[in-house]
C-alpha cells in the first residue's frame, strides 16, 4: 500500500498515488489463536536444576561440550495435536507444555521464562475460520504503525466455532493429571487422562 498498490479510495485518503488499484490488499488477514494456562509449582523443576540461563552455569557447559542437558531442548516437554471436535477431519488444536512462566511475547518476556517453578500449557488453534481481519494505513509515513484488526471471535465470521475449540483445548490441559517433578533430566507425564483423546 505504501508503494501505491491497494484500494484506490483508501490510498487517496492517505495521500498515496495509486499505481495499481487492488482492493484485496490488506484484506483477508488471518491469525491463529493462542492462549496459555500457567501454574506455579510448589518447588522448582529438577529438570532445571542448576539452570540460570547464563553461559557460565553447569548445564550450559554440559551442552556446550557434549550437546546434552536442558539446553539441548527448545524447552518443549510434551505436546499433542488433536481435532477440537470429533467431526473435524484434521487436528486443529496443538497443546504443548513448557517449564516456564510464559504469557506471550512482549519486551523482556524472556526474564519471566527464567523462573524455574512454573508450567505453562500453550494452546494453539490452527485453521481458524475467521478471515475478515484487515490492515489499513494510518498515514504514508512508513514508520507509523498501521491499523491492524484481526476481528477475533465474535467480531469475525466463525466466533463460536473458534472459541469452542479454544475452550476444548483448556479442558484438555486441565485433564492432564500428574507431572512428576522428580525426574533427573526431564519431567514425566503420568498418567494422561484426556477424555480419551491422547
Amino acid at each position: 500500500m505504501l508503494s501505491g498498490i491497494g484500494e484506490r479510495q483508501h490510498l487517496r485518503q492517505i495521500g498515496i498515488k495509486t499505481l495499481v488499484d487492488l482492493p484485496g490488499v490488506g484484506r483477508n488477514l488471518q491469525d491463529r489463536y493462542e492462549i496459555g494456562v500457567t501454574s506455579r509449582m510448589k518447588k522448582p523443576w529438577n529438570a532445571l536444576r542448576g539452570v540460570t540461563y547464563e553461559t557460565n552455569d553447569p548445564p550450559y557447559r554440559l551442552w556446550q561440550r557434549w550437546g546434552l542437558g536442558p539446553y539441548a531442548s527448545n524447552g518443549l516437554m510434551f505436546s499433542v495435536a488433536f481435532p477440537s471436535h470429533w467431526g473435524r477431519g484434521q487436528a486443529d488444536l496443538y497443546c504443548f507444555a513448557l517449564l516456564a512462566d510464559f504469557h506471550g511475547y512482549f519486551p523482556h518476556y524472556s526474564e519471566e521464562i527464567k523462573k524455574r517453578n512454573f508450567l505453562t500449557w500453550a494452546i494453539l488453534k490452527a485453521y481458524t475460520q475467521n478471515n475478515v481481519g484487515f490492515l489499513r494505513l494510518k498515514s504514508k509515513n512508513p514508520l507509523e504503525r498501521p491499523d491492524i484488526q484481526f476481528r477475533y471471535f465474535d467480531e469475525g465470521v466463525a466466533g463460536d466455532e473458534d472459541l469452542d475449540a479454544m475452550v476444548e483445548g483448556v479442558r484438555f490441559v486441565r485433564n492432564v493429571r500428574t507431572l512428576s517433578m522428580d525426574a533427573p533430566t526431564s519431567p514425566r507425564i503420568s498418567p494422561l487422562a484426556a477424555s480419551g483423546r491422547a
